[in-house]
């Protein structure tokens, strides 16, 4: 077994300091990934299995931390190869022509395609901001393959830029990591039935608010006290297709007892935004859908309609040419160089990832972010 799936496995199977380990040991001078972006994972594994034995972080964020870790190191395995050979996508990615004013800010990273979705958001944004909902519900639903999380990620950024607003003082988010401000995704807060799911969401806003106690979140509600002093608050909350097994009525009563706990907020509250991220596999491709899973949406359709929130679905496999439409945005306007891209990224998938839907090649979203993320990063070191 080669060394790339042999740390999958070992991630597949919840070994990470496996996994960290035999990465290192694999890692040469001049490869693409370098020493200390595993080091730093591993500094952060360490990191957390200390707060695990100390008790100083909860079950749920404990959770949250080792799947970021585990994003991460699947990740740079995907943008590894040997300095001595190069890999195809790794020359491709340094020849091309991006332009030295381009902006390479975090809604780089996650702006591929995604257009549908992305106008009906901005058309009902618009609408509930004209008429001053201050709590406003998204539900994002989409396989895992095509992130439907970053989806959410990047609406918050859009909204951020569109609205002028200060991330330092009028806009509160959670953020993944310090350093670049990417925002954090979180579990949704889940107890045993309703009444256990309940608590812990109040848990939750005490928590993230440093309110005194879990009483202060109906107050806060009806009252606006303590009074927050932000214009906006951003909350991305993901959940898994098997936390719904035998649960579905709990959680939409849960899902219904949060927008119900938000109608009559004081005007004082700032505006918050709730994206709540369903994932189920293959939910792009309808004749696949699980019937569990589509008996789901059609209650959480439902659940939307009534509660007069918004479900999002159309988040499916881009185009190769949308890749090429975000390489333009950087400055890459020939088309020769974003094919050389986009065949280079064609040639480093497993072939189950090679996708044809409808006559057209398509690319899993988890496939193009990391190669997103691998263009800026390397156009910002030259700067």
């Amino acid at each position: 077994m080669n060394p790339k799936d042999k740390i999958r496995n070992l991630i597949e199977n919840g070994r990470i300091r496996e996994a960290l380990q035999c990465f290192l040991e694999n890692l040469a001078d001049g490869d693409t990934v370098s020493m200390d972006d595993v080091l730093g994972l591993s500094g952060r594994f360490s990191r957390l299995v200390e707060q695990e034995n100390d008790g100083t972080v909860s079950v749920d964020d404990a959770r949250l931390e080792r799947a970021n870790i585990n994003k991460s190191i699947l990740s740079f395995v995907q943008l590894w190869s040997s300095g001595d050979a190069g890999s195809i996508l790794d020359k491709a990615i340094a020849a091309l022509p991006v332009h030295k004013d381009a902006d390479l800010g975090l809604i780089q990273r996650v702006n591929c395609d995604r257009i549908k979705p992305v106008r009906k958001f901005n058309q009902t944004f618009e609408s509930k901001k004209q008429a001053r909902q201050p709590f406003q519900f998204y539900f994002l639903c989409g396989c895992p393959n095509e992130m439907p999380d970053s989806l959410a990620e990047r609406l918050l950024y859009e909204i951020i830029d569109k609205e002028g607003l200060d991330v330092q003082s009028s806009v509160h988010y959670l953020f993944a990591e310090e350093k670049d401000k990417r925002a954090r995704i979180e579990n949704l807060p889940l107890g045993i039935d309703l009444a256990g799911s309940k608590k812990k969401f109040k848990e939750y806003v005490q928590k993230r608010f440093a309110f005194a106690n879990t009483d202060s979140f109906e107050a806060f509600v009806e009252t606006g006290l303590p009074r927050l002093p932000y214009k906006f608050v951003f909350t991305v909350f993901k959940m898994g297709e098997s936390e719904w097994e035998d649960a579905e009525e709990d959680i939409i009563g849960y899902l219904q007892w949060t927008t119900d706990t938000f109608k009559t907020a004081h005007p004082d509250v700032p505006t918050f935004l709730f994206f709540f991220v369903f994932e189920f596999r293959r939910l792009y491709d309808a004749e696949h859908i699980k019937p569990q899973h589509a008996a789901i949406l059609k209650q959480l359709e439902q659940f939307c309609e009534a509660s007069a929130s918004s479900i999002f679905r159309e988040i499916i496999p881009i185009k190769d040419m949308h890749l090429a439409d975000w390489l333009s945005k950087l400055g890459v306007d020939n088309p020769n160089d974003s094919s050389r891209l986009v065949e280079a990224l064609g040639q480093t998938l497993k072939a189950e990832d090679r996708l044809t839907i409808d006559g057209e090649r398509r690319f899993h979203m988890k496939d193009v972010q990391p190669v997103q993320s691998r263009i800026i990063e390397t156009f910002r070191n030259k700067r």
